[in-house]
């Protein structure tokens, strides 16, 4: 089946609430769900993967541009009404090319550890990092 076939069949049968921050969240979990990862199909060059750059929405009455991309899947909102838009030079917004991780506790006095600057092999459904010199 096609991922447009999909994407099209997911959003005429999901349900979201009315407001935009459920609307943009379901938008881009059914863009999740026909996302390429790198691995998954390999291109003719050797060593080469398709892969979803970046998902993105708009509203177009607040002009507010929401995006994720491969490297970091935290929704980023840009609110397009605070950029020249009718300037002559492009609007450039730079992205984050790492991935933006929101680390939480219970207790204000307790900081959460700094992540590992370490390549980590994630186990699926158990949540334990593995540390491995690159």
């Amino acid at each position: 089946m096609s991922r447009f076939v999909k994407v099209a069949f997911t959003r005429g049968n999901s349900k979201s609430a009315d407001d935009e921050m459920s609307s943009v969240s379901q938008f881009f979990h059914i863009g999740g769900s026909v996302e390429q990862q790198r691995g998954c199909c390999e291109l003719d060059d050797f060593g080469k993967y398709e892969i979803t750059l970046y998902t993105s929405c708009c509203n177009a009455d607040t002009g507010v541009y929401y995006y994720t991309t491969y490297d970091n899947n935290q929704i980023t909102a840009v609110s397009m009404h605070h950029e020249d838009l009718d300037g002559v030079a492009p609007c450039i917004i730079p992205s984050s090319k790492k991935q933006n991780i929101s680390a939480r506790t219970k207790s204000k006095s307790k900081r959460p550890a700094a992540l590992p600057n370490k390549k980590a092999k994630l186990t699926f459904g158990v949540f334990d990092f593995i540390r491995k010199s690159v």
